[in-house]
This record gives structure tokens, sequence and C-alpha cells, in this order.
């Protein structure tokens, strides 16, 4: 007897969840419809709206990473999220498949219009950032945070070869003696 109403408790259970899942799907809540049906066995309809979720939320995750960065002021962070946002849209499979294309493409446009409004980078030197070694793309991320000149490296020691090369400028007579060459 007791075996029997757990199995029905977890029919009920089971039930209940997929109705608030198709609920939450249907309210544009994806976050909750993942977490009723994560490791669930799923009929095919509820699997179809699964996958949808998973795809839509692999993108959003990326622009909720910037604000929750932002918000903790970490730029740094931030701006990588959506770097990787742009990277990860490039990659994301099954967007039509599912038709979810018009959700997928409308927050990959908030990532790239917060890239090129408060960062000046376009989705193209985005993609092209991407590409670089760890090295050339924490210098570049650094360079966009801070607003500096981005230098790849190993151009900055001919640029330093240069500065070393000239002569001070404007020195009076006194200061000649101080300084060394």
């Amino acid at each position: 007897m007791l075996g029997s109403i757990f199995a029905l408790s977890t029919f009920l259970t089971e039930y209940s969840d997929r109705q608030n899942a198709r609920q939450a799907f249907y309210d544009g809540d994806y976050e909750e419809v993942y977490k009723l049906f994560y490791n669930r066995n799923l009929n095919s309809s509820d699997t179809v709206i699964y996958n949808k979720v998973k795809i839509v939320l692999t993108i959003d995750r990326k622009l909720k990473s910037y604000e929750n960065n932002l918000a903790l002021n970490r730029e740094l962070e931030a701006v990588d999220a959506l770097i990787q946002g742009v990277s990860c849209y490039q990659s994301l499979k099954g967007i039509d498949e599912y038709d979810v294309r018009n959700e997928v493409d409308a927050i990959y446009q908030q990532i790239c219009n917060i890239l090129e409004n408060k960062y000046g980078i376009t989705y193209e030197e985005a993609l092209e950032i991407n590409t670089y070694d760890n090295e050339t793309y924490t210098r570049r991320l650094n360079s966009i945070v801070n607003g500096t000149e981005f230098v790849m490296p190993g151009e900055e020691v001919e640029a330093e070869e240069i500065e070393e090369e000239l002569p001070p400028q404007d020195v009076l007579p006194e200061e000649e003696e101080i300084i060394i060459y």
C-alpha cells in the first residue's frame, strides 16, 4: 500500500511539473522550464520544448553573465561574456530546427548593441577578438575596458625602442647635467 501511494505521489508531482513547465514555456520563463524538465524522462512534445529552451538559454546566459559581472563591478569579465556571446551565437545548433530564431536573434542583437554602443566594438571585431590567443585576448579586453590603445604583443617593444632613441625635448641647460644619456 505504501509503495502505491509513493508511486501515485511521484506521478502527480511529475504531472504537475510538466504542466507547470509547459505554462512557464508559454509565459517565456525559460529558466523555470529548464529546472522542471532537467534530468526527466520527457515525451516527444516536452523534449522539443526542452531543446528550444536549452538553445535560447545558451546565449541568454552570456547576456545574464554580462549583467551579473557588471553589477559586481567586474567589467573585464562582463565584456568577456559579451564577446563570448558573439562566438556562442555563431556556433549554436538547432536554431531553425527548433524554431527559436526570433528569440535567439533578439538576445544576440542585445549583445551586439551593448558591445557597439558602450564599447565601440562591432560584431565583426568581436569575432576577430575571439580568434586571439589568450594573452592577446586579455590585452584586447583590457584595452576595451580601460579605454587605452591596443598594442599587439611584440609590437610594444618597437614603440619603446623608438622612444629610447629620441633625445629629451625642451631641456634647460641646468637639466642637461642631471640627465644621463
